[in-house]
């Protein structure tokens, strides 16, 4: 059986994911060797940072009804 999820517990699902990516971009940009591809991975990083920021702003901000 497939529960379905209301709005912020979707946000709260993404987050932990965006939480799960950061950790593995992290481990990435301390292996990478090649200069090109660290400031790509970086990039990717700061991309999932932002993401953090605004489910985080979201999730503080979420109004119930």
């Amino acid at each position: 059986m497939h529960t379905h999820k209301n709005a912020r517990e979707n946000v709260e699902c993404v987050l932990n994911k965006l939480h799960e990516a950061q950790s593995e971009l992290n481990s990435a940009v301390s292996t990478v060797e090649k200069a090109h591809n660290k400031e790509n991975i970086q990039g990717i990083l700061n991309s999932v940072n932002q993401a953090v920021q605004h489910a985080t702003t979201t999730l503080n901000t979420y109004q119930e009804s």
